[in-house]
């Protein structure tokens, strides 16, 4: 699917009913909601990036057993990204394993190379039958080594200017990375939760 450009995005609600940034979504998770067992590499599940100019992006990974609100999906190096097209965009040059939430506004990447993290703020994650989809609203975070960061700010100040989202939707998207800032500087467990999934992926995939 393409986002139409000249179609302002609206700021959805999560599935609990409340706007992000307002209230709800990241401020209020607790790591434990997140943590589970990697008992096994499980089925192949597509991701799919939606960018604000329309391109769409898709590729597969393998499930690993998550809680019921959670999944951890495990992208090992060499993974290859298309176009909707069918048309190759890249191949991931490292490991990675992702953490999605369906109704959340971000997705997270803990990855192999450089053990380092990347936040994408999005509209809020969805479900699909072949796996997940969400719309990256161009606002970044990244963390390595106890730094942390937000980045392209200045590429959702475009995107809000040329009208591809509005002042709601991008206060929210504001919001979101804040707090989603403050969970890097100050949440040790949820960092560390995603390198130990990495590092068991990584483990079973080299035992296979």
């Amino acid at each position: 699917m393409h986002v139409p450009e000249e179609v302002p995005l609206r700021t959805p609600r999560s599935r609990s009913g409340i706007v992000a940034g307002s209230g709800s979504s990241t401020g209020h998770l607790t790591t434990c909601r997140y943590a589970a067992a990697v008992t096994e590499l499980g089925s192949q599940r597509s991701v799919t990036k939606i960018k604000l100019g329309g391109a769409v992006r898709t590729h597969q990974s393998v499930s690993i057993q998550t809680t019921p609100e959670a999944s951890w999906l495990y992208a090992p190096e060499g993974t290859a990204v298309y176009y909707d097209t069918g048309e190759l965009y890249t191949h991931h040059n490292t490991a990675g394993v992702q953490l999605l939430v369906p109704g959340e506004w971000w997705t997270a990447w803990w990855f192999q190379d450089k053990r380092w993290i990347a936040i994408d703020v999005t509209l809020p994650v969805e479900e699909t039958s072949e796996g997940f989809r969400y719309t990256d609203l161009e606002l970044d975070l990244w963390w390595r080594n106890g730094d942390s960061g937000i980045v392209d700010q200045d590429e959702l100040d475009t995107a809000l200017t040329s009208g591809k989202v509005d002042q709601t939707t991008a206060e929210a998207a504001q919001q979101v990375a804040n707090s989603l800032h403050d969970r890097l500087q100050h949440d040790r467990e949820f960092i560390e939760l995603g390198f130990s999934m990495l590092d068991r992926c990584l483990d079973r995939s080299s035992a296979s």
